[in-house]
């Protein structure tokens, strides 16, 4: 789902900040500059955030954000409310921490033995072609 939203998010936004919020290139560009900043904010937070929040939390949050991100094109077309939603969108600088959460979650909730069925850890007391035993 997360996909999805960034992947709309992406392909749609440059039509609609040249169409229906009459950006030209260099304010589109500081509406993508924003990413980068909210992005470079989240992961030199993300630390803090998840000791003062808790894992689940931070992911709560960070779907929050996406969703600010998602929504606020749809409901204005003011510039500072939609680069505001793409910070918080990319302020998941836990975007890329969310998979980590995501794979060590399933990693103590899944047993080891089937975790080749999860991701692509060999179970214990195999060999992995090409390696030496």
């Amino acid at each position: 789902m997360l996909c999805a939203v960034w992947g709309g998010w992406l392909a749609l936004i440059p039509l609609y900040a040249r169409e229906e919020m009459g950006l030209g290139a260099g304010q589109y560009g500081m509406v993508l500059s924003v990413l980068g900043i909210g992005g470079l904010v989240g992961a030199l937070t993300v630390t803090t955030v998840n000791r003062l929040l808790g894992v689940r939390w931070a992911m709560f949050a960070d779907l929050l954000g996406i969703a600010a991100m998602a929504a606020l094109p749809a409901l204005t077309t003011q510039v500072w409310a939609v680069a505001a939603g793409a910070f918080l969108g990319e302020l998941g600088g836990l975007r890329p921490a969310f998979a980590v959460f995501a794979v060590a979650t399933a990693a103590t909730l899944v047993p080891f033995l089937r975790t080749t069925r999860v991701s692509r850890l060999p179970p214990p007391r195999t060999t992995v072609i090409g390696t030496r035993s």
